[in-house]
């Protein structure tokens, strides 16, 4: 288990119920002690659900193992019933989405440049924007970027006023201070939108069964997102 899956809290907790109508849950009630899954009594399993955390087992649990749930109000409950043929999945994979972005320095805002889409909202949140001009420079179209905020442009390649390349340089006093000068009407520029990068970390609980039929292995996933949402698939690897 990697550092991230061992510090990314949980949001939903299993339970285990038997035909005996007993059942095992992965932190006791009493306690908050962590049960393992592989304590669970495959021979009895008859009914496996995810629950959210209430704020009184949480603090248990977390007091054994500092950071191991969290409490996210209004999420549902997922129970399913296990056919005797039927054998359990239950997985807790955990996501990270690394994505770069643009930032204006003058206005703060946020955004994923991209000129063949409309705009819209990213899968992990952010808003995607095509805002961009066009400057032709030795035989090439190129875009370039305009903050959909405030309207600033990126970095050109030539100067807006006249037209001519524009020349990096760096400040006599610093070195490490850059700017950008037409060499021919002595405009200066500077770098206003900049290139970002961005992580989303998620987990994704998956529950299902699974059994053979005609020699070929049969599953039914449920693939469900930290809020609660889900997707349906019988692919294992589908996310």
């Amino acid at each position: 288990m990697s550092d991230y899956e061992k510090s990314r809290p949980l949001v939903f907790f299993w339970i285990a119920f038997y035909s005996d109508n007993t059942c095992l849950p992965q932190f006791d009630f009493k306690t908050g002690r962590k049960n393992d899954f592989k304590e669970i009594d495959q021979t009895k399993l008859e009914k496996f659900g995810l629950f959210s955390f209430n704020v009184d087992l949480a603090t248990k649990a977390n007091q054994i193992q500092a950071g191991i749930c969290e409490v996210k109000n209004n999420l549902p409950f997922f129970m399913m019933k296990l056919e005797k043929d039927q054998r359990l999945i239950s997985v807790r994979r955990n996501a990270i989405h690394n994505f770069s972005f643009l930032r204006c320095k003058k206005c703060g805002y946020k955004w994923q440049w991209m000129i063949t889409k409309t705009v819209q909202r990213a899968e992990f949140g952010m808003m995607i924007h095509p805002d961009h001009f066009v400057q032709r420079y030795l035989g090439k179209e190129h875009a370039i970027p305009k903050c959909p905020k405030c309207g600033t442009c990126a970095l050109p390649i030539l100067c807006l006023d006249c037209g001519f390349l524009i020349n990096e340089l760096s400040r006599p006093e610093n070195k490490s201070i850059h700017y950008w000068k037409c060499p021919r009407c002595n405009k200066e520029y500077t770098k206003d939108i900049e290139e970002d990068e961005g992580c989303i970390r998620q987990a994704i609980y998956l529950l299902g069964w699974q059994k053979t039929e005609g020699g070929v292995n049969v599953k039914h996933i449920m693939f469900i997102n930290e809020d609660g949402s889900f997707e349906i698939n019988e692919d294992f690897n589908y996310k």
